[in-house]
């Protein structure tokens, strides 16, 4: 099996609906360096996190992210979407639906049996 690189790009693209920034709290849980965060603005330029993971292997990645100004009550501001991207491979979009700091939940490790 071919090793794969250590090396990564996280690339970050904002679709906010409300117009606000997008905050997001990045902490890669496997990555070298202190945890960030990033605002990325509706249409604009995407942003970018390099990190170097410790080990090969898959990396996790935790987020917090707020989106100041969603409000469902507003028609048009009901959440903020970022597209994630990973080596300049769209992997996943982020839905969020609050600007109160949404977190996802850890993985825990599982033991082999």
């Amino acid at each position: 099996m071919r090793n794969r690189a250590r090396h990564a790009v996280l690339a970050l693209t904002g679709a906010a609906l409300a117009g606000a920034p997008l905050l997001l709290a990045v902490s890669p849980a496997t990555a070298a360096g202190a945890p960030g965060v990033i605002t990325v603005h509706r249409d604009g330029p995407a942003r970018s996190l390099p990190f170097t993971a410790r080990r090969d292997g898959e990396a996790v990645i935790s987020f917090a992210a707020s989106a100041p100004g969603v409000s469902w009550a507003r028609k048009g501001a009901e959440s903020a979407v970022v597209a994630i991207s990973v080596d300049g491979r769209h992997v996943t979009d982020l839905v969020v639906p609050s600007s109160e700091p949404v977190a996802e939940p850890r993985p825990r490790a599982r033991r082999p049996r």
